[in-house]
């Protein structure tokens, strides 16, 4: 994704907002990071930080419809609610 990032923005700074997920601070990524350096910065959101992350509302919403307050016969039946 960053190469792409970097294709398409080749003349603008780029920031790029990342949670604390393990992957995104991958040793593979330093070189391609350092290559890119003066194009685009990553900046992370604090950790334990739902609030500045708008993507866990929706799963948090998605989980509550899925699994508060409901009885099924079958897995099938959970599956097809979701």
């Amino acid at each position: 994704m960053l190469f792409k990032v970097a294709e398409r923005y080749k003349r603008q700074k780029v920031y790029m907002v990342l949670d604390n997920v393990r992957f995104h601070h991958a040793k593979g990524l330093k070189p391609i990071l350092e290559r890119y350096s003066h194009r685009i910065e990553l900046v992370f959101l604090p950790p334990y930080s739902p609030d500045l992350n708008p993507i866990e509302r929706v799963w948090w919403l998605m989980r509550k419809k899925v699994t508060h307050n409901r009885w099924v016969k079958t897995m099938e039946e959970r599956v097809d609610e979701f």
